[in-house]
């Protein structure tokens, strides 16, 4: 996420809008601060921070600020806990997203191995497409550990469909002369 915001980009990034303010309002104190930090957060990047130094400090002062709060109290709050999972639900059903399956990773892999794999030569390159993807679909990425799974898969696919479409392409003779040179070591 941005490390450093200028005022304007904080104003249309992180205010917190008139149709945000009734999820607030049943919020107190850290809670109130957290769950408006973690909705501006989603709404930005598609996803939740991974640990609470992951959103800029001015960006929670900006929020805290709205809020009528100090930004210091945004650590207070277990990350761990019951009540974020209940905030990142909460959020995710405003949002119209939903947690991403094991069905909707096999989806992502072949839509990966498909569209991007054989145009996008970066890892960077292919986690974004990821996460773009994952957004239009409405869904909340997995954890980095998973997704970079995910993306080894897809890759994997193209490289088995490009070696099967490769050989199905060689020549009886050719295939044979190549079986010859792997037999010899040559």
């Amino acid at each position: 996420m941005q490390r450093n915001w200028s005022l304007t980009e904080l104003a249309q990034h992180w205010t917190i809008l008139p149709t945000e303010w009734p999820l607030l309002l049943e919020k107190y104190g850290a809670g109130r601060l957290v769950f408006a930090v973690l909705l501006k957060a989603f709404e930005l990047e598609g996803r939740f921070p991974f640990s609470p130094s992951a959103v800029a400090n001015e960006a929670v002062s900006f929020v805290a600020q709205q809020l009528g709060l100090t930004a210091e109290m945004y650590v207070s709050l277990d990350w761990e806990g019951r009540t974020l999972r209940a905030y990142r639900a909460q959020i995710r059903e405003h949002l119209g997203f939903r947690t991403c399956t094991v069905e909707d990773g096999e989806v992502l892999t072949e839509w990966l191995s498909e569209h991007v794999v054989n145009s996008e030569v970066s890892v960077e390159a292919r986690r974004a497409s990821a996460y773009v993807r994952l957004r239009e679909l409405h869904l909340e990425p997995p954890t980095a550990q998973r997704l970079q799974r995910l993306l080894d898969s897809a890759v994997a696919r193209f490289e088995t469909r490009l070696f099967q479409y490769v050989l199905r392409e060689l020549s009886a003779e050719t295939r044979s002369a190549l079986d010859d040179l792997i037999r010899t070591g040559v």
